[in-house]
C-alpha cells in the first residue's frame, strides 16, 4: 500500500507538471515561433522526413553561435518535449541531448537559460536513463546554484529539474543533499510572500530529502523543522500533504529523527490533521503519532492529551478506505502496549468499541487482522473492572461470529481474546457469568467445533479454554471422536 501511495503521489506531480508546461495556448508567439522555424528549417516540417532525422537536425542548431536562432531552437525543442507522446523524449534521450544542455546551463542569456531548465525538468521527469546522463555531466550542482537567481521563471524551474531529478533516485537525493540546497529552501520557506508553485515544488524536494538514507544532519534537520512546523497550517492540499509526508518519512527513519520532530513539531496540529478530508494528510498524521507511540511513556500521554484517541474514534466511524482503518488501529495498538493506564482512556474515547464494530461491519481480512490485534492489546492490559466494561460492549457476539473464519492468524487473536474476557469470571466454578454468557449466545459450541480445525495450535487453544472454563461439561478425550466437522 506503501508503494502503491507513492506512485499515486507521484502520478499527480506529474500530471501537474505537464499541465504547466504543455497546456499554453498556441498564442500569437507560438506561430510566429512555428514560421521563422519554417524559413530557417524546412526539413522539420516535411512529413517525409523521420522524427529522428528531425531531431538530429535539432541538435545540430543547438551548436550555433547566433543567440536568437539558438533561442529559437530551444524554445522549439522544449515544446517538442512538453508533448505526451514519448517519442521525442526518447529520442532526445537517445541523441544526448543533455550533453548539449549540460554546455548551455552556464549561459547568461536567461531566455535561453529557462528554455534550457524547462527541457532538462521535461527529460528528468520522462527517464531514469535521462537523470543518469543529467547526473554525469553534473549538471544537479549548477541547477541548485540556479536556485539563488533573482528570475522567478529560473529559480522555479530549477526547482522543478531538482525535484524530477530526486523523485525516485537515491544517488540523486544524496547528490543534492551535499548541497547547501536545504538552506536555499529554507530560505524561501522564509519568504513572507513567497509564491504558492514555490512553496510547493520546495515542499515537494523536502519530502524527497526526508524519505530515505542518509538523512541530512541533526542540525540541518533542526533547521528545516522549524519552518516545516509553520507551514502545518496553511490550507493548500498540495503543500500541506508534501509537508505531512516529510514529517511522517522522518518519523520512520531513525529514534533521533523521531526526537527532532517531537521537539519541533506541534503535536495538537498533528492531531488535528486526523480528521483532514484528504486521505494522504490523514495517513501521513497516523504514522506519525503511530511511529511516536512506540517510544517514551510521556510522549505517548502528550500525544493521548492532544486529543488523539477522541478523533481516531471518529476515524472508526467514517467509511474510509481500508489502509486508513489499518494504520489508525496500529496508532491504537501501540498506545495499548505502553501502559496499562491508557486502557481507561481508550474505552472512555469510545475507540474500543467502534474498533469492535469495524470488525463486525467491514470483512476485508486485512482490516479484521490489524483491528483485532489493537482489540487484542486493549483486552490484554485490561483489568478487571475494564474487562466488565467491555463485556458491556457486545465483544462476545462479535468474538462468536469470528469463531467461523477459515484464517488462521484472526482465529489465534479470537480465542486470545476470549480466555483474557472469561477469565475475568470465577475460574473452574458454575458462578462464571462470563463462561455462561459465551456458552448461551453459542460461543462453546463454535468452539468444541474448532477441535477438528486442520491446525495443532488452534485445537491445543481450544482445547485449553474449554477445560479452563467448561470443566464440568463432557468434552471427549480424544478430537477423533467427535461426529462434528469443520
Amino acid at each position: 500500500m506503501e508503494a502503491l501511495a507513492n506512485k499515486l503521489r507521484k502520478q499527480r506531480k506529474d500530471e501537474k507538471f505537464f499541465n504547466k508546461r504543455s497546456n499554453v495556448p498556441k498564442n500569437a508567439d507560438s506561430t510566429e515561433l512555428y514560421d521563422k522555424i519554417k524559413v530557417l528549417s524546412p526539413l522539420l516540417f516535411n512529413s517525409e522526413v523521420s522524427m529522428e532525422d528531425k531531431m538530429k537536425h535539432i541538435l545540430k542548431e543547438l551548436d550555433t553561435n547566433d543567440c536568437e536562432r539558438l533561442k529559437l531552437f530551444l524554445s522549439f525543442i522544449r515544446k517538442l518535449l512538453c508533448q505526451k507522446n514519448p517519442i521525442t523524449k526518447d529520442l532526445a534521450i537517445k541523441l544526448r541531448y543533455v550533453d548539449k544542455f549540460a554546455s548551455l546551463v552556464n549561459t547568461t542569456d536567461s531566455e535561453a537559460l529557462f528554455e534550457v531548465l524547462w527541457s532538462l525538468s521535461n527529460l528528468a521527469a520522462a527517464s531514469e536513463e535521462a537523470v543518469e546522463q543529467i547526473r554525469a555531466k553534473g549538471i544537479q550542482y549548477r541547477i541548485v546554484e540556479l536556485v539563488d537567481s533573482t528570475n522567478e521563471e529560473i529559480k522555479e524551474h530549477s526547482l522543478w529539474v531538482i525535484a524530477n531529478l530526486i523523485g525516485e533516485n537515491n544517488e540523486a537525493r544524496n547528490e543534492i543533499i551535499s548541497t547547501n540546497l536545504i538552506e536555499k529552501l529554507i530560505d524561501i520557506m522564509s519568504l513572507k510572500a513567497a509564491r504558492k508553485s514555490l512553496l510547493e515544488l520546495v515542499c515537494w524536494i523536502i519530502s524527497s530529502l526526508c524519505k530515505g538514507s542518509p538523512l541530512p544532519s541533526t542540525e540541518r534537520l533542526k533547521k528545516l523543522l522549524k519552518p516545516l512546523n509553520n507551514i502545518l497550517h496553511v490550507e493548500d492540499e498540495v503543500i500541506l500533504s508534501d509537508t505531512m509526508c516529510a514529517i511522517s518519512y522522518l518519523t520512520r527513519s531513525n529514534e533521533e529523527a523521531i526526537k527532532l520532530v517531537i521537539e519541533y513539531i506541534t503535536i495538537t496540529r498533528i492531531t488535528e490533521l486526523l480528521l483532514h478530508p484528504n486521505g494522504l494528510i490523514k495517513k501521513s498524521a497516523l504514522i506519525i503519532l503511530g511511529s511516536i507511540c512506540m517510544g517514551e511513556t510521556k510522549d505517548i500521554e502528550h500525544i493521548i492529551n492532544s486529543g488523539c484517541l477522541n478523533n481516531l474514534s471518529i476515524i472508526f466511524q467514517e467509511n474510509i478506505e481500508c489502509d486508513i482503518l489499518k494504520y489508525a488501529a496500529w496508532v491504537v495498538s501501540n498506545i495499548a502496549a505502553d501502559l496499562k493506564s491508557h486502557i481507561g482512556k481508550i474505552i472512555s474515547s469510545q475507540c474500543l468499541s467502534r474498533l469492535i464494530c469495524v470488525v463486525i461491519n467491514i470483512p476485508e481480512v486485512s482490516i479484521q487482522k490489524e483491528v483485532l490485534y489493537a482489540i487484542t492489546c486493549c483486552i490484554l492490559a485490561a483489568n478487571n473492572d475494564q474487562l466488565k466494561q467491555i463485556q458491556e460492549l457486545k465483544i462476545n457476539e462479535m468474538l462468536v461470529t469470528k469463531l467461523d473464519t477459515a484464517d488462521t492468524s484472526i482465529l489465534l487473536l479470537v480465542l486470545e481474546i476470549i480466555d483474557k474476557l472469561l477469565e475475568a469470571g470465577d475460574i473452574g466454578t458454575l458462578e462464571n457469568k462470563y463462561a455462561r454468557n459465551f456458552h448461551d449466545i453459542g460461543g462453546k459450541y463454535k468452539l468444541e467445533l474448532l477441535l477438528t480445525y486442520s491446525n495443532e495450535v488452534i485445537n491445543t487453544r481450544v482445547l485449553e479454554i474449554l477445560n479452563k472454563y467448561y470443566p464440568y461439561d463432557d468434552l471427549p478425550c480424544d478430537t477423533n471422536e467427535m461426529d462434528v466437522g469443520y
